[in-house]
């Protein structure tokens, strides 16, 4: 019974649950409809109703039980209703008997002082009453017996009576404990729907954010997959550009070479200048490989960055600031050769800025091949500034040596007239001219380095980060040649013309400006 009704309040409740959920659940499946759903729900769903499905049934089976245990239960209390009103009526014939039988147990004793009496006193009517005597005797002893057997009934009957009511009593207990036990159930049942009621929420929950998940995951799939095929043609083309560039780098090299047999065939003077110059462009060749090594560190950062795009954003639009700063910055290296040192440290200033955001953030994929991009603009216009400063530094070499020369010989009728004058001046003179003639040739060697090296200033602001450290030790070292120089300058000033003057400026720093110095 506990069993039925348990099952007929979980059916009850389950159709309730049932029809709230069923909009819910054909809302959920049109959207399954148009894309892919997960088998492990709709499996889940199809048990649940399968289950459901059997507990309506035992239900039904079981409602049908409960209504005839109801309508044996009202036959019973009817039952014990009419063995009650017998008992009671047994009772009172009960009481009648025993009052009948006292009532008989008076008249024998009444009858029995009567004998004696009538013993002691008439004996000589024994003749004539003892006829009477025997058929009252008689008479007394067949009622005796008749009430004898009548209360033996009685007490039958109540026996009977009192048995059939412990029966129906033990009925009436189990009973009991069957509606305390079918109430409990009842409970228990509740508890258990509403325990149904939540799990087919939670499963309706899932199914519903599996197929939002399904979808994300689809257009996420797509959009990865034609993100993928746009990297893979830009990988290809910075991998053309790169090879572009190694083959300008290598022909700048040839250039460089060249132009360095030249400056050994013309003077000796220029062997230990041209043996630093080879040193430098074997560093610049050294820097160029460590430039290819960052590019191809940033396509592996590029493709770590897949993960972070949404927080890159803010970062690309400074970067973009910051490279719209740095043509900026490299137009007015162009057009202010004063000031490129102070725009320099600034534009380095932005660039650390923006490389510990990019090592903070590991800049995404996009942002570096747009700055690759950029980049890589920069440098195709620094190289043709370049190839315009390269013409020009030709042309500055052509007068240098034109105004080297006109200084030697002003410089040999000074020194044949000093000769006449004083032989002993001679040898200061002779010394200082080769200062003058190292110095010159140092002037012409540093501004032929500065152009050469001119075209790698915006790969080494990429590679920046990887040897700060390095390029401010080499600063300081700078200063300090730059401070001798200048000391320099002004101690051969007062030796030399105006000519001279107006050919090498006050100070060489500029010409290190935008070089490997910087």
């Amino acid at each position: 019974i506990n069993q039925k009704l348990y099952l007929f309040f979980c059916l009850v409740f389950c159709d309730k649950t049932f029809i709230h959920s069923s909009p819910m659940g054909e809302a959920d499946e049109k959207p399954s409809n148009n894309g892919a759903s997960p088998r492990y729900s709709s499996n889940k769903v199809a048990d649940i109703d399968t289950e459901l499905s059997k507990m309506k049934a035992s239900l039904e089976s079981r409602e049908s039980e409960v209504v005839s245990l109801k309508a044996a239960l009202l036959e019973k209390d009817v039952l014990t209703k009419n063995l009650e009103a017998e008992i009671e009526k047994s009772k009172a014939t009960e009481k009648k008997l025993v009052a009948s039988f006292e009532e008989s147990k008076v008249e024998i004793a009444s009858l029995k002082v009567r004998i004696d009496g009538s013993d002691s006193s008439e004996e000589e009517d024994e003749d004539d009453s003892s006829v009477q005597g025997d058929f009252d005797i008689e008479s007394m002893k067949s009622e005796m017996e008749s009430t004898k057997e009548s209360l033996a009934q009685a007490r039958d009957a109540a026996e009977a009576s009192s048995l059939k009511i412990y029966d129906l009593l033990e009925e009436m207990k189990s009973v009991k404990n069957e509606l305390k036990s079918a109430i409990d159930a009842e409970t228990t049942s509740k508890k258990a729907m509403d325990d149904l009621a939540l799990a087919l929420k939670e499963v309706a929950t899932d199914c519903s954010q599996t197929k939002e998940k399904l979808l994300v995951a689809e257009t996420e799939l797509e959009s990865a997959r034609l993100e993928s095929q746009e990297w893979k043609e830009k990988h290809e083309e910075a991998r053309k550009e790169a090879e572009l560039l190694k083959n300008t780098s290598e022909r700048l090299r040839i250039e460089a070479e060249e132009s360095l047999l030249a400056w050994n065939g013309k003077e000796s003077v220029f062997v230990s200048c041209i043996k630093r110059g080879e040193d430098e462009k074997n560093s610049l060749l050294d820097e160029n490989n460590r430039l290819l090594e960052a590019l191809v560190a940033a396509e592996n950062l590029s493709k770590k960055a897949k993960e972070e795009n949404h927080k890159v954003r803010d970062i690309l639009k400074q970067a973009i600031s910051e490279a719209n700063v740095a043509k900026e910055a490299a137009g007015m290296a162009r057009a202010e050769n004063s000031n490129l040192k102070d725009a320099l440290l600034d534009k380095e200033e932005e660039l650390e800025f923006a490389f510990k955001e990019m090592e903070r953030v590991k800049v995404n994929e996009a942002l570096a091949n747009e700055n690759v991009k950029k980049l890589k603009k920069l440098l195709s216009e620094i190289e043709v500034a370049m190839e315009e400063e390269k013409h020009r530094s030709l042309s500055r070499q052509d007068s240098m040596h034109k105004d080297v020369e006109v200084v030697e010989k002003k410089e040999e009728k000074k020194e044949k007239k000093k000769k006449e004058k004083k032989e002993h001046s001679s040898e200061k003179k002779e010394d200082k001219e080769k200062e003058k003639k190292e110095h010159t040739l140092q002037n012409i060697d540093k501004k032929m380095i500065g152009k050469t090296c001119s075209f790698s200033i915006m790969k080494l602001a990429h590679n920046h980060h990887h040897n700060h450290n390095h390029n401010h030790k080499h600063k300081e070292s700078i200063e300090e040649e730059t401070k001798a120089q200048d000391s320099n300058n002004n101690g051969n000033s007062n030796h030399t013309d105006d000519s001279v003057e107006g050919s090498s400026p006050p100070s060489d720093s500029y010409l290190f400006k935008g070089s490997i110095f910087d």
